[in-house]
């Protein structure tokens, strides 16, 4: 999103229902859970690409990253 007209600029498509968001900045990885799909998708926020799907059993909740 433009910060200074609040258009957006660029769009990844992800998983069904992306809602919930972390960021890892040891690994400089976003993960975007997908409460509706049973996934979560790992993302290079630099070139703005998907890097990977964590499939898991049930739709995810509320994620966070945690840094030691």
């Amino acid at each position: 999103v433009d910060p200074a007209n609040g258009n957006m600029t660029r769009s990844l498509a992800v998983g069904i229902a992306p809602e919930y968001l972390a960021f890892d900045r040891n690994r400089d990885v976003l993960y975007i859970a997908n409460t509706q799909g049973s996934s979560i998708t790992m993302v290079d926020p630099g070139p703005l690409t998907a890097t990977g799907t964590i499939p898991l059993p049930a739709d995810p909740g509320q994620i966070a990253v945690f840094e030691p």
